[in-house]
């Protein structure tokens, strides 16, 4: 009777009514609007501009930079498989935020301390973190609402996200233009990082992961 009612309130109020009538569910729905808008602001801002910042900032040659790149897409690709593995034995909650967190470290080195003889092995270790929050995002904000109103929330949130997205690459290619600090593309990746700090502090202090586990319903 209780379940039947809910569906009726859903088609009743709508799924954003019920998103923001309960303010458990509006509390969630807003700090993951936030978490997907960090996270894509710092992993589409960094992707598109890697490539630039090893050619032209770090001096690093085209053809070696390809190998480079090749071996940072690796570990990424890596890092997103290793981490739904993982999350799935000791949380979702963890994993995403050591990920998003352990990328705002890295890019930090990356800028400030980076050497011809480390920039490789930097540039893998960052690949493999960088791709861990993706890894298990769907799966961590998916277990955050309950099944009647699932969809519209984490779609809409996601897609909210989506929207500093598109800025990313402007803003570091804002920074780079008007080389402010002096530092170019770097300072831009050094506000990436900020992005993905506040992307893993919000999940860890924030959202507990399997609120609403799927597979038990």
């Amino acid at each position: 009777m209780e379940s039947a009612a809910r569906q009726v309130a859903v088609k009743t109020q709508g799924a954003y009514g019920v998103i923001f009538g309960d303010p458990a569910t509006r509390r969630l729905f807003i700090l993951w609007c936030v978490v997907a808008g960090c996270l894509q602001f710092g992993y589409y801002g960094v992707g598109n501009w890697m490539p630039s910042y090893l050619e032209k900032e770090l001096g690093i040659q085209f053809k070696t930079m390809t190998n480079y790149m090749v071996g940072y897409y690796t570990a990424m690709i890596l890092g997103k498989i290793i981490a739904g593995w993982v999350a799935d034995r000791i949380g979702r909650r963890i994993v995403y935020a050591f990920g998003a967190i352990g990328a705002t470290v890295f890019l930090l080195v990356i800028v400030l301390f980076y050497t011809p003889d480390n920039i490789v092995f930097l540039l893998v270790a960052f690949g493999f973190v960088y791709g861990i929050p993706y890894g298990v995002n769907a799966t961590y904000m998916t277990e955050s609402f309950e099944t009647r109103i699932r969809g519209t929330a984490v779609g809409g949130s996601y897609n909210i996200g989506r929207i500093f997205a598109a800025t990313a690459p402007f803003c570091i290619g804002f920074l780079a233009d008007r080389n402010v600090l002096g530092m170019g593309i770097g300072l831009g990746f050094l506000v990436m990082g900020v992005a993905y700090f506040f992307c893993g502090l919000i999940p860890a202090l924030f959202i507990k992961d399997k609120l609403y586990d799927p597979q038990k319903k």
